[in-house]
This record gives structure tokens, sequence and C-alpha cells, in this order.
């Protein structure tokens, strides 16, 4: 699905985080082509050894609200 999308180069994947089980994953990956840089929060539902659902999100960064700051921390 994503190999047709536009790119300025190969894309590379750094996986921060994978935590799972049979029936259930979840992935924390930064992605880049060497000029767009991005990152993927990827919830799969597994199934016979495949993948049968799959919900991302690609949050942009920001900083948290100043009333918030004390509870959070930039995963960079």
């Amino acid at each position: 699905m994503n190999a047709e999308y536009p790119a300025h180069g190969r894309w590379t994947f750094t996986i921060n985080r994978v935590v799972g089980g049979v029936a259930e994953a979840v992935s924390d990956v930064s992605i880049t082509d060497g000029v767009q840089a991005a990152r993927a929060i990827s919830f799969f539902e597994v199934s016979e050894g495949k993948i049968r659902r799959l919900v991302e999100y690609w949050p942009e960064p920001y900083d948290a609200p100043a009333s918030r700051a004390h509870l959070a921390e930039r995963a960079e």
C-alpha cells in the first residue's frame, strides 16, 4: 500500500517500540526517506498468522500545552 507513496529516496524505518501478543500488536516506528520524516503508531489485529486489520495514526509533533507540560514527555 505504501509502495506508491511519493518518496525522495529509499524509505528507512526505526522501530521505537513493539508490543503484542498472539492476536494483537502495536508498533511505534519512525520513518524517513532522507527528506521527509514521520512517526507512525500502528494497531494490528492478527488471525491465523495474518494481519486482518490495521489502524494507523501519523501524529504531528507538538509541544504539550503549558497546563499539561508537567504530565507529558516528548517522544523523540
